[in-house]
């Protein structure tokens, strides 16, 4: 005798089918194009995101722009947590604002020679120009 494979013994493996609004909910952000744009965030990530395509030279392969839209995210994410802190919000401890701008600062690194990030003047250096404010 042969065991007979019944329907009701299986199970359905596969997700439900959603309506766009909720698949929408759930595939949040996946590139830059699905950034909100009305958000101070998404502004600065795509603002980032322009100035580092603007400093590497020639023709931007995929990988570095999947590099230059890893390191603007990392950054915009690292300038937010780190203006949060110092504006008093204490769910954000100084360990892990720390460790965000050590990780968007290894980001831009990573992008090659071609990026300049403005570093802004030491206060010697301000000193020795005369602007001392």
């Amino acid at each position: 005798m042969e065991p007979q494979i019944s329907d009701r013994d299986t199970t359905k493996t596969r997700p439900r089918s959603f309506t766009r609004r909720a698949y929408l909910r759930h595939v949040r952000h996946r590139t830059l194009a699905d950034l909100d744009k009305r958000s101070r965030g998404g502004r600065r990530a795509l603002q980032l995101v322009k100035f580092f395509e603007a400093q590497l030279s020639g023709e931007i392969t995929e990988a570095q722009h999947m590099a230059i839209a890893r390191a603007a995210t990392m950054q915009a994410i690292a300038e937010d947590a780190l203006v949060r802190r110092l504006n008093g919000d204490t769910t954000i401890s100084l360990k892990d604002a720390v460790a965000l701008h050590h990780a968007a600062e290894r980001a831009v690194r990573k992008l090659g020679a071609g990026v300049k990030v403005a570093m802004p003047l030491s206060l010697r250096e301000r000193l020795a120009s005369g602007d001392g404010s």
